[in-house]
């Protein structure tokens, strides 16, 4: 199951790869995202080093492109930091480059500096490396970023983390940033998609790291209610899904030596409906009207009707990397804009803004943005009444991809179609 993850994110990547060797933010893009390049870079030479399939000639384009990011002027020592540390581990040390970054390093970011002592251990300097793993990580708080490098606290500690796995792994600062990685998580996970993978990439060293010093001969079972339903050893795990559990106790013991890990995940539908709307830094609204731009009422809207959904969006500040999910009724289908059969609306587009992606499904139209602290911003879209009923209307939502303290939400309610 994880190669089979793993070689569809290979191809997704390699999808948003352009003719320079850089990768753009969105499929089908043309402009690179220099960060993205290095972070997709990175992705790929360690699938690579795992054994997955990597085409080699994209991954020497892109390898090509981190070398002309080192070559331009305008390109953040940050970028040019971990632009080395990916070439380092394909191979291609640059050595020139890794001495001039080290002579800037009081103007490096702490987790660039990290990529720095990487890049120091393949030209064999490790007095260098021990200079830097000396400063340590203070715990300091850190502004996210939700563009640019996509810097947070949780980013950093791992970044850390993972270096000391990599060069140092008896640091005494080893569990100091094991503890923080654990004390930043929220529900179980680190909130974006970037402190994911960070987290998770640093703490995997960590156990893999626990594994190989620790004896492990220890065996266990997991019990439901009064049933036995699995055994378990240090050699063979256990996996217990499909089967009823509520209301049922859930024990799991194990005897012998060693280290046993488990995980639990449970879903399930909210019984209570009802959400909670907020406006945090950003506020998205979402306002329903017919063909000649008269309010629809909610209540009585014919079948076969076209109906236009009229987004509004403003911010405190300028944000980037910004989603608007608008949820739709069940009873809705968007008017697929690009289909010549689609019926037009002349006023739709009218001050209308462009968002830089926009990914139509069949229950969401999902608006990926950079936002302005500017008045409020409009995007107009076209749906028709397919089925008769009455159907809740989720609320429309929006937020920062790598900011979750940023969001919107509005507009929960119930809609009709009639005859």
């Amino acid at each position: 199951m994880i190669d089979g993850y793993v070689n569809d994110g290979v191809q997704r990547v390699l999808s948003m790869q352009i003719y320079s060797g850089g990768f753009a933010m969105w499929p089908g893009y043309q402009e690179p995202y220099d960060w993205g390049s290095i972070y997709a870079t990175d992705f790929l030479v360690e699938a690579d080093k795992a054994g997955y399939a990597v085409p080699q000639l994209d991954k020497k384009m892109a390898l090509d492109y981190l070398e002309k990011l080192l070559s331009k002027e305008e390109t953040p020592l940050d970028l040019k930091a971990y632009s080395c540390f990916v070439l380092s581990k394909a191979g291609r040390v640059k050595q020139s480059w890794i001495r001039r970054l080290q002579e800037k390093k009081e103007e490096l970011s702490p987790s660039s500096r990290f990529y720095l002592a990487a890049s120091l251990v393949s030209l064999g300097d490790r007095k260098a490396v021990s200079d830097i793993l000396g400063q340590g990580l203070p715990d300091e708080k850190i502004q996210r970023e939700t563009g640019g490098t996509l810097r947070s606290y949780t980013k950093e500690n791992a970044i850390a983390l993972s270096a000391y796995m990599e060069l140092e792994p008896e640091n005494a600062l080893v569990p100091v940033l094991v503890k923080r990685l654990e004390s930043s998580m929220v529900n179980g996970n680190w909130q974006t998609t970037q402190d994911n993978a960070a987290a998770l990439l640093a703490l995997g060293k960590y156990a893999r790291y626990l594994e190989d010093m620790k004896y492990s001969n220890y065996s266990g079972n997991i019990v439901v209610g009064k049933e036995t339903v699995a055994d378990f050893d240090n050699e063979h795990k256990a996996e217990v899904s499909g089967i009823d559990l509520s209301g049922k106790d859930i024990k799991i013991s194990v005897q012998g030596e060693g280290v046993a890990y488990y995980y639990w995940n449970a879903e399930g539908v909210p019984l209570e409906t009802k959400v909670k709307e907020e406006d945090k830094g950003i506020k998205v609204r979402r306002k329903l009207f017919t063909r000649d731009g008269s309010p629809v009422d909610l209540s009585k809207i014919k079948h076969g009707e076209v109906v236009i959904v009229e987004i509004s969006i403003n911010a405190d500040v300028a944000y980037s990397n910004v989603i608007v999910d608008d949820l739709l009724p069940a009873c809705f289908e968007i008017e697929n804009p690009r289909l010549a059969s689609t019926e037009k609306v002349d006023w739709i587009t009218n001050d209308s803004f462009e968002p830089d992606h926009i990914d139509i499904r069949d229950d969401r139209l999902l608006l990926f943005t950079d936002l302005p602290n500017t008045k409020d911003l409009y995007y107009r879209y076209a749906v028709r009444a397919v089925t008769k009923g009455e159907f809740e209307l989720p609320p429309i939502s929006a937020s920062c991809m790598y900011d979750p303290s940023i969001v919107s939400v509005n507009g929960q309610g119930k809609v009709k179609v009639t005859e």
